[in-house]
Formats: structure tokens, sequence, C-alpha cells
């Protein structure tokens, strides 16, 4: 009850469940009406097909609908965020970035900026397309200019798992660029947009010619990846706490 009042929804994901008895069955499809009674949605998340049989014996389509059961907790995470904003009135825009005002040419000059700009490949994707797939050669950085992108990790027998959404101005795909890994994940396009490359040769080829710009580049490269280090300390340290 305490949660209900303080959330607008509740996601309950079955990834782990393997069995649901009459009792845990119809404690569920109470809980779901109540929620609908004030106005609140509960969803399911990753239920397997013999458990959503099992649910969907028991009546719980009746409280939450077709709309409101996803193959995956990240899938229903998405969904339930868009559905948000759109009910509060803020739409999630992403307005396109300068070079200038990316994570990659932070602290370069307008002739600086100038000059790495010629040095990088204009790209243009639809939603839904790969900039990149897990395993392949990782010989390019990227970086967002008008449109977001998914960081999907493949799961064994499983759909990916979303693990960043990355918004414009923002730099990615440049650890295998510099370790010379493989790609460790997929970088997905979520709405149509445009990326800048930079690949291996011609962040070479600045270094030839441009030195100072390519020291920013490293600088600017160690920073991000650092702060990306921190965030995922911070988050691990508070799922240990809780």
């Amino acid at each position: 009850d305490t949660m209900a009042a303080e959330a607008q929804a509740l996601i309950l994901d079955f990834k782990r469940v393997t069995d649901v008895d009459p009792t845990g069955a119809r404690s569920l499809l109470l809980v779901a009406k109540r929620l609908r009674q004030r106005d609140r949605s509960l969803a399911i998340a990753g239920a397997s097909p013999r458990i959503s049989r099992i649910l969907l014996a028991m009546g719980l389509e009746s409280a939450v609908p077709p709309t409101h059961w996803y193959r995956s907790l990240d899938a229903a995470l998405e969904s339930h965020e868009d559905r948000l904003l759109r009910s509060s009135g803020t739409r999630a825009e992403h307005h396109a970035q300068s070079l200038p005002d990316t994570t990659l040419a932070q602290g370069m000059s307008a002739q600086e900026c100038r000059l790495l700009l010629t040095y990088l490949r204009h790209r243009v994707f639809a939603a839904g397309d790969r900039v990149f797939r897990h395993g392949e050669p990782g010989n390019s950085l990227f970086v967002t200019t008008d449109c977001v992108v998914d960081i999907l990790v493949p799961l064994h027998n499983d759909e990916p798992m979303r693990v960043a959404s990355l918004a414009p101005g923002v730099v990615f795909g440049e650890m295998a660029l510099l370790d010379n890994h493989p790609r460790s994940a997929d970088a997905m396009v979520k709405n149509t947009g445009s990326v800048w490359e930079l690949t291996r040769e011609r962040l070479t080829a600045i270094e030839q010619a441009h030195p100072h710009i390519a020291r920013r580049i490293q600088v600017n490269l160690s920073l991000g990846l650092a702060a990306r280090l921190r965030q995922s300390t911070l988050e691990l340290r508070e799922a240990t706490e809780d």
C-alpha cells in the first residue's frame, strides 16, 4: 500500500520465477485490481511462456492489459519512462549538439574544433540501426550528434540488456579503439539521426599533424572513462547496501 501510494507504476520482474501457485496468483490479481482502482498501473516483465500461461489462466489479464506485459524488465522500464514523460506533459527532446559542445572536443578552441571536424566522418542512421555490433573490430570511436544511442549487451539465450542510453554529445565506442579489442556490446540508434566517426587511421593522422589536438582528445577520453567508472562504482555500492 505504501508503494502504491507513492508510485505511478509497479513493475514486477518474473525473470527468475519458476512457479506460481494459485494462492500467489490470486494475491497478485487482487493487488493488480487494487492498483487499477487507485489509477496506478501494474506491469509484468520477463515471465516465461509457462508462467505467463499460469497467470493468464488465473485471470490476471483482466487487471493487467496485454500492453503491460513485457519480454524483459528493461523493455518495461523504457516503456513506462516514456509513458510517464508523456503523461506529465514532458517531451524527451534531444537537441543536436555542435562539435564544441561534445565531450570529445571539451576544452578545445574554435580553431581546434574546426580542424578536428575535418577528420570526422558524418554518418546517418535510421531508428533501430546498429552503429556497431558485439564482436566486431573496434576501429573507430563515435560521437552522438542529434540522436540517442542505446548500448546493449548480449545475454546468453536472452534479448540484449540495455546498459546505457547516450544523449547527443557523448562519445562511445572508444574502449575498443583504445585497447584494440573487439566490441563488447551493440550500439543501437534509438531515433533517426547522425553520429560523427573518428577512425584509428584518422586519429593517427591527427597525432602526426596536430599533436596538441591529439593530446586533448586523449585527456577527454580519459575523463569520460573515469566518470563512467565512478558512476559504476556508486551504483555497485548502492546495490550492495540495499
